[in-house]
């Protein structure tokens, strides 16, 4: 299982990762306990909520917050030297 944290305004919001099923995010319960106005949601798209975010996919890597997005173009990259190698 890959994962990656998800920071929002330098404080660490949740855990994004990925598996065999799908992509996963899910926020820190410290997180959610906190006050909204200094704690907001990651994006508009991931209110903040117990449950997790559950995808088979990610159709559209804008719909993502910016943090994940720099995940995945950094998977990217490191195939793309891994298959030069």
């Amino acid at each position: 299982m890959q994962q990656a944290h998800v920071y929002s305004r330098g404080i660490l919001a949740g855990v994004l990762s990925k598996d065999s099923t799908g992509y996963q995010f899910q926020y820190l319960s410290d997180y959610l306990a906190q006050d909204s106005q200094e704690y907001p949601p990651i994006s508009l798209n991931f209110p903040k909520q117990k449950s997790a975010f559950k995808s088979n996919f990610v159709s559209r890597d804008e719909n993502l917050p910016n943090s994940s997005r720099w995940v995945l173009r950094q998977q990217h990259r490191e195939k793309m030297i891994a298959d030069r190698v």
